[in-house]
């Protein structure tokens, strides 16, 4: 059998991560394995920003009037957050 062209080889091997990160985020975006990939890039950039945007909205002290109008801080919410997803992951609700 002869040998495939190195290049050929690094090629196929991009084409196939490329599709692994594609499954990846198809799974994580809502309703991302029903749609075409245009459609799930596009749902995944929303996503994105609509994260982004409940990440600035719980930083703000307003967010926060049960201690006294001041947002946690980072480590904390981290700690949380790590509680939340160790305790999922356990459960089998994350992959």
């Amino acid at each position: 059998m002869p040998t495939k062209d190195p290049q050929s080889l690094a090629a196929k091997n991009r084409r196939e991560r490329i599709s692994e990160r594609l499954r990846t985020l198809q799974e994580l975006v809502p309703n991302g394995t029903k749609v075409d990939l245009v459609t799930m890039l596009e749902k995944a950039i929303s996503y994105v920003k609509f994260l982004q945007l409940q990440v600035k909205v719980l930083a703000t002290d307003e967010f926060w009037p049960a201690q006294g109008g001041t947002a946690p801080e980072i480590s904390q919410v981290r700690e949380a957050l790590d509680a939340i997803l160790s305790s999922a992951s356990q459960r089998g609700q994350l992959n």
